[in-house]
């Protein structure tokens, strides 16, 4: 009895394991797209524009309006999209988990790293805006429209 509890406990830490890794993932994709949960969750093959091998594009409508949004696509967050190619079962991109669960997963991916500060997915569009985007040449009004039609 006590070994079947354990393997168990075991296979149930190895997929809150798995679980807390595709969290940090859609965080990380939200970080280098600034998109919101909303989009991720909508995000398909045909929001992938290809120009050449190295340059494309995120194109997506934007949620609850009818901006159409498109940016360039850096190596980071295509490497995240890759990595979930083909796994999941209604088209999408990456893992659809609940919203709640991937900000309960985040908390305690940060506080096994050490990180005491709250953070959440909205916290990714953040570091978005004001690291990645400039630092890709992504300017201020390219984000207005996408930040404005979220935040009405």
């Amino acid at each position: 009895h006590h070994r079947r509890c354990g393997v168990r406990r075991h296979g149930q830490g190895l997929r809150r394991k798995a679980r807390q890794r595709k969290a940090r993932d859609i965080f990380l994709f939200s970080c280098y797209t600034g998109m919101a949960y909303s989009d991720i969750i909508r995000l398909r093959k045909e929001n992938i524009l290809a120009h050449s091998r190295e340059k494309r594009f995120l194109r997506f409508h934007v949620s609850k309006s009818t901006l159409l949004y498109s940016f360039p696509l850096l190596d980071a967050p295509y490497d995240i999209l890759k990595k979930y190619r083909g796994l999941q079962e209604n088209g999408e991109l990456l893992p659809v988990l609940p919203l709640p669960a991937i900000n309960y997963d985040l908390q305690n991916v940060c506080a096994a790293a050490g990180i005491k500060k709250s953070v959440t997915l909205s916290c990714a569009r953040k570091t978005f805006a004001f690291v990645v985007a400039p630092e890709n040449g992504i300017t201020a009004s390219m984000l207005t429209g996408i930040y404005n039609e979220h935040n009405r």
